[in-house]
């Protein structure tokens, strides 16, 4: 193994200067995909990780030159390297980790090709340019660094929602970008001799092209997260503005109660006077039949729960539906108000608007929460009209007047459950559509605490 190495990273035309730079690609890629901590103990973990890495690539490039006796494929080992570490070492969302990776793999080839240029000018002025010290490893490395910042800069790790679309688009650069370098590699010595000039200029504007994407991928996606976050206010205020109609009802109503329990025991107090006790018994139980669902009321302990389940059953009420809950959550719940209103309006919306969508007997909407262990589960279920295909029903399309801010109803639900790392499950079974959301509350609950 040691004569495959000799001759591998000292005999051949990369020599010394490869040795850095590829301790440089591998020093800058291991501090893009994972968080750094700024202490003594956090820098020397990092350089020992990097140097155990540093062992694995000699061997598997050397492992590759031993196998097919060709010092051309050092594409490959790279390529296995960046997939290993960012699979098993960082933690990153996995769309961020592919964008990341398949830029930063990508720019591995361009760096080179970019820099060299700058070597052979230094060179033909008589400095020495191609050693380990060289301008051409130097500023590749300076870019190698670059590139790992940039990317780590402008990263979207942080927002709870990444368009899919713009994933796709960033990969399918990086790969043209990739996929050039290595058709030029395979064939410079036979078809494109003397177009060096040219590939400097085409890996420059790939170079560039994925900076600018990439950028532009952080701010769609950061213009997108906003907007939810925007619509889910929206929601919030749509809820307290209704809540608070309704709460002016509920007082007019309270006033006529009072004067109807005014007269009801003046009624009571005659029938009791005429000891007319048949009528009297007649009449409780008319009044506890005609007003029990005045006396339905959740109180499950968190304020929020309590108050969006209140105003949603009265809602429903008001179109006929009843609303069934099944509510054991703690008092506290480590989710920011306005999101968790949000989600809970969201889905019984949708709900009371799919029973009003259909034609049904006193339909029935079911909502259930419950703690188990790090996660909230939410379950809503409601019937759905059988006339519209399960795939129509899936399609959640609102049918509110204004979609724009009704549309996103769905997509909210979708952001807030990504945002605490959970999910988002809808199905249809024996006409009842059923929602499931798993939220996750120990990592959340520890940093609330944490800030507090």
């Amino acid at each position: 193994m040691s004569e495959y190495f000799q001759i591998y990273f000292i005999e051949q035309v990369y020599g010394k200067s490869y040795i850095v730079t590829q301790l440089a690609y591998m020093a800058a890629a291991i501090l893009m995909l994972n968080d750094i901590k700024l202490s003594i103990k956090g820098t020397l973990k990092k350089a020992a990780e990097t140097a155990v890495c540093a062992v694995v690539m000699f061997l598997l490039n050397s492992v590759i030159y031993m196998l097919i006796g060709s010092t051309s494929k050092d594409w490959l080992s790279l390529l296995v390297f960046l997939v290993c570490y960012a699979v098993f070492r960082s933690k990153y969302r996995l769309s961020t980790r592919i964008v990341m990776c398949s830029v930063y793999y990508s720019a591995a080839f361009l760096n080179v090709v970019i820099s060299e240029p700058w070597g052979d000018f230094f060179n033909g002025l008589g400095y020495s340019s191609y050693g380990y010290l060289g301008i051409t490893a130097i500023l590749s490395i300076l870019l190698f660094f670059f590139m790992a910042w940039f990317l780590k800069r402008f990263s979207t790790e942080s927002f709870s929602y990444t368009p899919k679309s713009g994933v796709i688009l960033m990969v399918a650069i990086s790969a043209l970008a990739g996929i050039s370098q290595i058709a030029y590699a395979l064939l410079a010595e036979t078809l494109l001799k003397g177009t060096v000039a040219y590939n400097v200029i085409i890996s420059l504007s790939f170079w560039l092209l994925e900076l600018l994407g990439y950028y532009m991928f952080y701010m769609i996606s950061r213009e997108y997260v906003q907007n939810m976050e925007l619509v889910a206010m929206q929601r919030k205020a749509e809820v307290d503005h209704e809540m608070y109609e309704a709460t002016k009802n509920i007082y007019e109503e309270m006033s006529t109660i009072r004067h109807e329990i005014k007269n009801h025991d003046m009624y009571l107090k005659a029938l009791l006077e005429k000891k007319e006790y048949d009528k009297l018994e007649d009449f409780l139980n008319n009044s506890f039949s005609q007003n029990a669902e005045l006396y339905q009321y959740v109180n499950c302990g968190n304020t929020v729960v309590n108050t969006i389940a209140n105003y949603e059953a009265s809602s429903a009420r008001s179109h006929g539906i009843t609303l069934k809950t099944r509510i054991i959550i703690p008092e506290r719940l480590p989710f920011k108000d306005a999101e968790l209103c949000s989600l809970l309006f969201n889905l019984l919306n949708n709900a009371i608007e799919a029973c009003d969508a259909g034609k049904f007997d006193r339909p029935v909407i079911t909502l259930e929460m419950e703690a188990k262990g790090a996660y909230l589960f939410i379950t809503v279920k409601n019937p759905v009209d059988d006339s519209m295909s399960v795939k129509e029903r899936l399609k959640l399309e609102s049918t509110k007047r204004n979609k724009k801010v009704h549309g996103y109803g769905t997509k909210v639900v979708d952001m807030i459950a990504q945002k605490y790392h959970g999910h988002v499950k809808y199905k249809i079974t024996d006409s009842v559509f059923t929602a499931d959301v798993m939220l996750q509350m120990e990592k959340e609950a520890a940093i609330r605490q944490k800030g507090e």
